[in-house]
């Protein structure tokens, strides 16, 4: 099944959505292609149908982190339930926030007590390897190892030098994707606002598609 038919069939489902399953699968596909507003739409009709759901806050957090909007990020986890399941995923974006806004001192220090309330995981793994990275990087003054997690750390934290010879190294290793050609792009100013850099996620055939697509469904709920 194609990744354009998968949305399709997704956001017709949403609006009777109420697991959580049906969003975090669309957000999820819309973030891998880059298409932060269509994840950021996506995500706010779900919360409006689900206002009291905890999980639904996390994916919402982690939504606004990729979209830069962290005053939303902090007050979306301020609403989390601390006896809820989903409050040692929300604060693991709240770490993953601490160190996109270059508190790393604070993000160690939460991920030391999120290890000894929790233990390990994936997703704690991550973030305590940006973390290194990021020591290394004050130490040397240059990029150790290449990772797509450390190439978008840089890009938002506004060292698009860094950024771009992290995301060039990428694209020598994946040449086909569309993420890191569209960040290299951006960063060069080759592009000329927004939309052309959402647009030049996909292949022009999905593209098109997919854009009209999502204004007719836009066009519809307006007129609901």
């Amino acid at each position: 099944m194609s990744e354009l038919k998968r949305i399709r069939e997704l956001v017709e489902r949403l609006p009777s959505d109420t697991s959580s399953d049906v969003i975090s699968e669309l957000v999820g596909l819309y973030l891998s292609a880059g298409l932060l507003d269509a994840a950021l739409d996506a995500v706010k009709q779900w919360s409006a149908n689900n206002p009291e759901s905890d999980d639904g806050r996390v994916l919402a957090a982690r939504v606004y982190l990729e979209n830069a909007l962290y005053d939303e990020v902090r007050s979306t986890l301020q609403q989390l339930d601390a006896s809820s399941s989903a409050w040692r995923s929300g604060l693991l974006v709240e770490i993953d926030l601490e160190i996109r806004l270059g508190n790393f001192h604070l993000a160690e220090q939460k991920c030391a007590d999120w290890r000894h309330s929790y233990g390990s995981g994936e997703e704690l793994k991550r973030l305590e390897e940006m973390l290194d990275q990021q020591d290394a990087d004050e130490e040397f003054d240059e990029p150790i190892v290449v990772t797509p997690t450390m190439a978008d750390l840089y890009f938002r934290q506004g060292l698009v030098e860094k950024a771009l010879l992290l995301y060039l190294k990428l694209l020598e290793q994946e040449p086909e994707n569309a993420l890191y050609q569209n960040r290299v792009k951006q960063i060069r100013g080759e592009q000329h606002g927004a939309e052309d850099a959402k647009n030049s996620l996909t292949p022009d055939n999905q593209r098109q598609q997919l854009s009209r697509w999502l204004l007719s469904i836009q066009r519809r709920r307006t007129h609901v």
